[in-house]
């Protein structure tokens, strides 16, 4: 979640998106983490997106934390009920995800775009 809070102090974002968005998802892995019979499997797509997709909002508000950490934090932008980029996930209107091979030696990253958009409902 602090990655997510520097991009948006980064991109001048100080407020969710209200309106309709694109998320464009692109995950960078050695080969190796895509074949799913391999021991080191990263995962499929679609459960990257949601993670994404719920991680970009605030938990529902009938979340508890458990953790005292959450419940003792003095920056409320780190508050896991406080809205990141988005007020709710029904605002992603268009998804694009892929997964990229990268060099074996390097670490698995991903990149997350989004942007609003344009949308009157319509296909």
């Amino acid at each position: 979640m602090a990655i997510i809070i520097v991009a948006q102090q980064k991109a001048g974002i100080f407020e969710p998106f209200q309106s309709p968005v694109r998320l464009e998802f692109t995950l960078f892995a050695a080969r190796s983490y895509f074949s799913f019979v391999s021991s080191n499997y990263i995962g499929d797509l679609d459960t990257f997106v949601t993670g994404i997709c719920d991680g970009l909002q605030a938990a529902h508000g009938n979340v508890q934390s458990a953790h005292p950490l959450f419940q003792s934090l003095q920056n409320t932008a780190m508050d896991f009920r406080h809205d990141l980029l988005i007020k709710n996930d029904a605002q992603v209107v268009s998804i694009t995800a892929k997964k990229v091979p990268i060099d074996n030696q390097q670490q698995p990253f991903y990149k997350v775009i989004l942007e609003p958009v344009e949308w009157d409902g319509s296909t």
